[in-house]
Parts: C-alpha cells; sequence; structure tokens
C-alpha cells in the first residue's frame, strides 16, 4: 500500500481501538458496577484509573508490537502475532500497576471479560480489515512498484511470486 492509504487505515484502527476500548468498557461497567456500588462508592474511581491506565497501556503496547501498521505483504499471521505480542505486553503493564499496586479493588469477573471480550473483537475486527486490505491489493489497487537490475533466479522467482499473488502489494515494473 502506498503512504496515503496507509496512513487512513492506521488513522481507522487507532479510532476504532479507541472506541472500542471505552464502549466494551462501558457495556461491561454497566453490567458489573450495580454490584459494585453496593459495596463501595468509591470503587468508581478505581475503575476510571483503571480506564485511564488500559488506554494508555493499549497504545503503548501497540505502538511497540507494531498492530497500528499496515505494510505490503501483509498476512493474517502477522497481523494475529503483533496482536498477541501487545495483548501480552499490555498485560505485563497491567499486571505490574493493577495487581502490584491496587489488586483488590477490581472485580476478577470485570477484568477477565473486558480484556477477553477486548482481545477477541480486536482480533477479528483486524482479521477482517487485513482480508479486504488483501482483496484491494488484489485488485490491483496501494500495488508498490519495483524494479529489478540484472538476472538471476532469485530475481526470476519474485517477478514470479508478485505476478501469482496481486494480494501482496508488490507489482514489477520492468521489462
Amino acid at each position: 500500500m502506498q503512504n496515503q492509504s496507509t496512513n487512513i487505515y492506521r488513522l481507522t484502527t487507532l479510532l476504532f481501538d479507541g472506541l472500542l476500548l471505552m464502549a466494551l468498557f462501558i457495556a461491561v461497567g454497566f453490567w458489573r458496577f450495580e454490584d459494585l456500588r453496593i459495596s463501595n462508592p468509591e470503587y468508581y474511581n478505581y475503575y476510571l484509573q483503571l480506564l485511564v491506565l488500559t488506554v494508555v497501556s493499549w497504545y503503548s503496547a501497540g505502538r511497540w508490537a507494531g498492530f497500528f501498521s499496515y505494510t505490503s505483504g501483509l498476512e493474517q499471521r502477522n497481523v494475529t502475532a503483533n496482536l498477541l505480542r501487545g495483548a501480552v505486553a499490555q498485560l505485563a503493564i497491567l499486571a505490574i500497576v493493577v495487581v502490584g499496586l491496587k489488586g483488590y479493588y477490581y472485580s476478577r469477573v470485570f477484568l477477565v471479560t473486558y480484556f477477553v471480550s477486548l482481545y477477541s473483537i480486536a482480533l477479528l475486527y483486524r482479521l477482517l480489515l487485513v482480508h479486504f486490505l488483501r482483496v484491494q491489493m488484489a485488485k490491483g489497487k496501494w500495488q508498490r512498484r519495483y524494479l529489478l537490475s540484472g538476472q538471476h533466479a532469485t530475481s526470476d522467482a519474485l517477478r514470479s511470486l508478485t505476478e501469482l499473488r496481486p494480494e501482496l502489494g508488490w507489482k514489477y515494473d520492468g521489462p
């Protein structure tokens, strides 16, 4: 994909992730806060801190793991691996802060429901987005053109691979 379309899909992913983080937190919170209100109304402050920490750790772990970038040759397995790497990093950050410092404030049911739902939905919509992008690249959109100098078996193999699989996003532009 070219840089402009890459930035558009990166922005879409960033915005949808923020929407997903907030909407899911509100939905699970609406489901669980009735029980929490009875026990201690101060828990709302702790959950707001958890929301802020979750959003910050999601974007920082995502930046580190690279699950906001879409490049040519994008494979669903790479997107899955990047998301899992970011999830492990985010859970490590949250484990240190949430469990280490304030573990008894948070409902385990809330945490498990929220994070299982978050990672499941994020993985599903990313796989659908990658499928959409690969279909578009197979139609010839966002193809990156390349030239080869010289003649070698490897260059012939690369040229035939990109002709056979246009969904990789590469197009040979030579003679």
